[in-house]
């Protein structure tokens, strides 16, 4: 019923016949114009992206050519996110952030036989050779704890692998 109806339309590239696209608060344009600059796919934000209301894949995309091509909405849009802060400490974590961060959180741990990262050992990220790769306001303390975040599922995914494992073994 009603919850295939929301599915479709969410997947929906184009708007049925006489379907108003929803509102777009300030809010949404700023995370919008920020994570398409970051990640460069239409899909993978709407799919990731958590924003004020469900919109479809149509809606991100049209909303993107309003607020480059059409004055009368970039003007207001634009006047409305001036006084907004940047919504990317919310930003998606790019595959090259992760990789970094785990790979040298990892080597200092070994190097200092440490049981656990802390953040004056995740400074080491900041210095001019990853400092580009990373979301310039991303912190010491989000790095660390999405260091953490990343080895829980890590974690939860080598344990369902052994469960479904060992599903397959007593059949």
């Amino acid at each position: 019923g009603a919850k295939r109806r929301n599915r479709a339309r969410k997947l929906r590239v184009v708007p049925a016949e006489g379907e108003e696209l929803l509102p777009w608060s300030p809010e949404d344009d700023l995370l919008l114009i920020e994570t398409l600059q970051t990640y460069n796919d239409f899909r993978e934000v709407h799919k990731l992206t958590k924003f004020s209301s469900p919109f479809t894949l149509y809606e991100l995309c049209h909303r993107w050519q309003s607020l480059f091509l059409n004055e009368d909405v970039a003007g207001p849009a634009t006047k409305k996110m001036r006084g907004l802060v940047s919504t990317k400490k919310r930003a998606l974590w790019g595959r090259n952030e992760e990789v970094i961060l785990e790979r040298a959180i990892d080597e200092r741990k070994a190097k200092y036989a440490l049981n656990q990262p802390t953040a004056s050992n995740v400074e080491i990220l900041f210095d001019p050779q990853h400092r580009s790769t990373f979301n310039f306001l991303r912190t010491p303390n989000s790095l660390e704890a999405h260091y953490y975040q990343m080895k829980r599922v890590q974690k939860q995914k080598k344990q369902r692998e052994l469960e479904e494992a060992q599903g397959r073994e007593d059949e």
